[in-house]
C-alpha cells in the first residue's frame, strides 16, 4: 500500500542514522570524550530519565498537537541532541543526554501511533512487522559503517553523518502532512 511508503523511508532513514552512531556511545564517551565508568553511567541514566520524565507529556502531545508532527520533532531533537554529543564540550556532551533521551520517548509514542493509524486498527500488526522488518533489514549494515566513517574520517563521522540521516528523514513526514496521507 503506497501509504506506508513514507512511513518506511521515514523509518529506514530513521534507524540508519540511528545505527551509525549509537553502537559506538559507550566507546566514545569513554574513549574519545574522556568520561569516567561513572560518567559513561551517568550519561546512560540521564539518557533513561529524559526518556521516562518525558513519556507521559510525549503521549500527551502526541494526541493533542499530532503524531507525524511529533515524530518530526523527534527527529529533530535526536539529530540536536547527536550534535551535542559529538561537538559540544563534555558539559554539553553529557547534557546531550536529555534531549535524546526526550527524543526517543516522542518516537515510542509518535511512531506507534503513526504505523496504527495508516491502514487502521485491523491492520497494526501487518504495519508494524513490514515497517520494522524492512528498516532493519537496511540498517543491519548501519554499526560497521558508522565503524568504518569513525576510523576512516574521524570520531565525528558517524555522528554528525547519523544527525544529517535523522533529520532528511522527516522529509517524506513533511510531504506526507502537506498531502495529507495520513492524519
Amino acid at each position: 500500500d503506497r501509504r506506508l511508503v513514507p512511513v518506511a523511508v521515514f523509518g529506514i532513514l530513521d534507524r540508519f542514522g540511528w545505527g551509525l552512531w549509537m553502537p559506538l556511545l559507550n566507546a566514545y564517551l569513554k574513549e574519545y570524550a574522556g568520561f569516567t565508568d561513572e560518567f559513561v553511567g551517568l550519561y546512560n541514566s540521564l539518557m533513561g530519565a529524559g526518556m521516562l520524565v518525558f513519556s507521559l507529556p510525549a503521549g500527551y502531545l502526541t494526541d493533542r498537537v499530532g503524531a507525524l508532527e511529533m515524530l518530526v520533532t523527534n527527529e529533530f531533537l535526536g539529530a540536536a541532541g547527536t550534535l551535542m554529543l559529538a561537538l559540544g564540550s563534555n558539559t554539553i556532551a553529557l547534557a546531550s543526554a536529555i534531549p535524546i533521551g526526550v527524543s526517543v520517548s516522542l518516537w515510542i509514542t509518535s511512531y506507534n501511533t503513526v504505523t496504527s493509524m495508516i491502514l487502521g486498527a485491523g491492520s497494526v500488526g501487518r504495519v508494524r512487522a513490514g515497517v520494522d522488518a524492512t528498516r532493519t533489514l537496511i540498517s543491519i549494515p548501519a554499526p560497521l559503517i558508522g565503524s568504518a566513517l569513525f576510523s576512516g574520517l574521524g570520531t565525528l563521522a558517524p555522528f554528525v553523518t547519523g544527525a544529517a540521516l535523522m533529520v532528511l528523514a522527516t522529509a517524506p513526514l513533511i510531504a506526507t502532512k502537506k498531502t495529507k496521507e495520513v492524519e
